[in-house]
């Protein structure tokens, strides 16, 4: 599917790969996935507030956001609006009314997928690196592999 012209990779500001930023507080580190949130952080998109933003670093570089709202059908479906406006029209199942999903690409290096999620009591949104998920998955299995060699 063919982004819209505006469309950036990435998150606001921030570009897929890009390091953490110096104004940026980290909040965990584990297993080479460094989450980290910005204070000055607008916790708003469109017309919906945000509950946190969190930024997800592979290798110390951007690699998944992840967005989180108050869950009610009305948040989700605004949410919804507001991220196909930015990335399209969604290729998820539009019979299901809590979960759609979007993957936006100029190239597999700038490869976006984005997914929003109705649970219990929240609206969840990631939106994520395609390049970098698959690294992830590659060197999860390479540490699977290695493990299982050492048995």
């Amino acid at each position: 599917m063919a982004p819209p012209a505006s469309f950036k990779p990435g998150f606001r500001d921030l570009r897929w790969g890009d390091p953490i930023p110096s104004d940026m507080v980290v909040l965990s580190s584990e297993d080479q996935i460094t989450k980290a949130s910005r204070p000055s952080d607008k916790l708003q998109i469109g017309t919906t507030e945000l509950t946190k933003i969190i930024y997800k670093f592979y290798q110390d570089r951007l690699a998944i956001v992840e967005l989180e709202a108050p869950g009610t059908y009305d948040i989700y479906n605004d949410l919804f609006r507001v991220l196909t406006a930015a990335f399209g029209e969604t290729i998820g199942d539009l019979n299901s009314h809590s979960y759609n999903f979007w993957t936006v690409e100029r190239d597999t290096s700038e490869e976006t997928t984005v997914s929003v999620i109705q649970l219990p009591g929240k609206v969840a949104v990631f939106i994520s690196s395609g390049q970098a998920k698959r690294q992830i998955e590659a060197d999860k299995v390479a540490k699977a592999t290695l493990a299982a060699s050492d048995l």
